[in-house]
């Protein structure tokens, strides 16, 4: 049976892992950790004319700006989505991925999905609608079933 890869991912982190099999004992090995640096901007940080430029809200004639926040907001979320779905479809082809598990939180897990390559979607084997980005390894390890243990009365070397 091929390698199984386990990717975990939310809105500001996406991390890999690949299962190995070490004697009788399974490991986690990290292969990508990473985050999109727009992820953790503000708004106004990601869209000014200038250094510290603000809305002038007490001008009725100079408005702008503040209908278009939660628009900017979907879209900043839509692209955000998609930047995960597509590198996660790059990760997996770079490992040549035969089959993988992924996790994310319930809010976005789907919509993550919806940008990864329909081939590598027939690939996945089991998808938690869960956040384990920020998880240590034996947990997200428990979580897809994968025990780091050895078998009782296994020889330790």
């Amino acid at each position: 049976m091929a390698t199984p890869f386990i990717v975990v991912a939310d809105r500001g982190r996406l991390r890999m892992f690949s299962v190995e099999t070490v004697g009788p004992r399974h490991r986690l090995r990290s292969l990508a950790d990473v985050q999109p640096i727009a992820s953790h901007l503000k708004i106004g940080e990601k869209y000014t004319d200038q250094a510290g430029a603000r809305d002038n809200s007490g001008d009725a004639l100079n408005a702008k700006g503040t209908l278009e926040k939660p628009r900017i907001a979907i879209e900043e979320n839509k692209r955000l989505l998609e930047w995960l779905g597509k590198n996660i479809t790059t990760l997996l082809r770079e490992h040549g991925a035969e089959n993988w598990m992924f996790a994310a939180p319930p809010e976005v897990n789907n919509a993550i999905l919806e940008y990864v390559d329909s081939a590598l979607k027939t690939r996945l084997t089991k998808n938690i609608s869960r956040d384990l980005v920020n998880s240590d390894i034996e947990n997200v390890a428990k979580q897809f079933g994968i025990s780091l243990q050895a078998p009782p009365g296994t020889p330790v070397r």
